[in-house]
């Protein structure tokens, strides 16, 4: 049994606190012998210890938890998977971009890269739904937007951790998850 753990931002309704994740997130990672947890953003973060791989998926801010998650997995080499804002913590400085909010465009990957391995090719098409992108970061730059926007972000010398600006849960047939999986 695997065990990985979906960073959720929680959301107030009504005076109330919810926290949870998109049903695709659920559905990508329910597999045999692979359960996915909700793991509320104040947890403490020796609960990641119970994880064999982390999914931080996106949400409207970077927090300081969202960070010290990302120290973990790091230090612990745990497999990560950033989307959009879980990628957005890999970098150092975020910028506005105006036209990648619900569109879909072309990723060039760089080769001798992990994401390069995972689709076997120098470009895909891919969805969008953000308003900031990374500027600059410490980490490998594996893939950029026609119009050079950081696309995907990876740690080298590490079982799995990548981040992407786009939203792989919402693609049919899209070979990430399955690739994360076969990590743990």
């Amino acid at each position: 049994m695997k065990i990985i753990g979906i960073i959720s931002k929680s959301q107030i309704i009504n005076n109330k606190k919810f926290i949870g994740c998109y049903v695709n997130y659920f559905k990508k990672t329910c597999k045999k012998n692979i359960y996915p947890i909700i793991i509320p953003e104040d947890s403490d973060i020796l609960i990641l210890s119970i994880c064999d791989g982390i999914i931080m998926p996106g949400g409207d801010s970077v927090s300081e938890f969202d960070k010290k998650v990302l120290e973990y997995v790091i230090k612990k080499d745990i497999p990560y998977l950033g989307i959009c804002l879980g990628m957005q913590v890999m970098g150092d400085k975020l910028k506005y971009v105006n036209n990648h909010y619900l569109k879909k465009h072309i990723v060039n990957i760089k080769k001798d890269t992990l994401l390069y391995d995972i689709y076997k090719s120098n470009k895909i098409s891919v969805n969008s739904r953000h308003h900031e992108a990374v500027e600059n970061t410490k980490y490998f730059i594996s893939a950029v937007s026609n119009d050079n926007t950081i696309e995907a972000i990876e740690i080298k010398n590490k079982k799995f951790i990548l981040g992407v600006q786009w939203h792989p849960e919402d693609l049919e047939n899209d070979s990430l998850f399955n690739y994360y999986i076969s990590k743990l």
